[in-house]
């Protein structure tokens, strides 16, 4: 996952790549470096499962909107993965997550 998180800030995440705008490309780092890397970094991507990641997100003391949008951007990078070939599915498409709820509640 690591070597993943590289590629990915390299050629989707750099000043040279205009297909996403400064300010999508500056909270794909945040969310990425805050909350995935640190618990996924040492895993390889085939170690990655929906379950697990449900689990995870629902272990995260944050509201559900930001468990939404850590799901969205993990989507983002095995979907990355997929594009360059080096994974052939995004687990995290079937990852239930929603961050409609009431606001008082964690994931």
């Amino acid at each position: 996952m690591a070597q993943l998180y590289s590629h990915f800030e390299q050629r989707e995440l750099g000043a040279t790549n205009t297909w996403r705008n400064n300010s999508t490309k500056s909270v794909y780092k945040v969310y990425l470096k805050r909350w995935v890397i640190p618990k996924w970094s040492d895993h390889l991507l085939s170690d990655i499962g929906t379950n697990e990641v449900e689990l995870w997100l629902r272990g995260i003391p944050v509201a559900r909107s930001t468990c939404a949008k850590i799901r969205n951007v993990m989507s983002v990078l095995f979907n990355h993965a997929c594009r360059y070939e080096f994974f052939d599915r995004n687990p995290i498409k079937l990852v239930r997550q929603s961050a409609s709820a009431d606001r008082r509640k964690l994931c």
